[in-house]
């Protein structure tokens, strides 16, 4: 993303600041929930998996 100023720069730490906590829930879907392990074939059914280790 361009940063043109320093508004746009405090966007982007806000943005980058949130990383962390995404790769910790990734991290918890694929070791904790075993995610990759389910083979599913349709999207549908991810999503619906996705929505049940979201409340987990």
């Amino acid at each position: 993303m361009p940063v043109t100023d320093a508004c746009d720069a405090l966007i982007q730490l806000d943005w980058y600041s949130t990383r962390w906590l995404i790769e910790e829930y990734h991290k918890c879907l694929k070791t904790g929930c075993a995610l990759e392990k389910r083979q599913l074939e349709q999207a549908t059914s991810l999503v619906t998996l996705l929505g049940f280790f979201a409340i987990a």
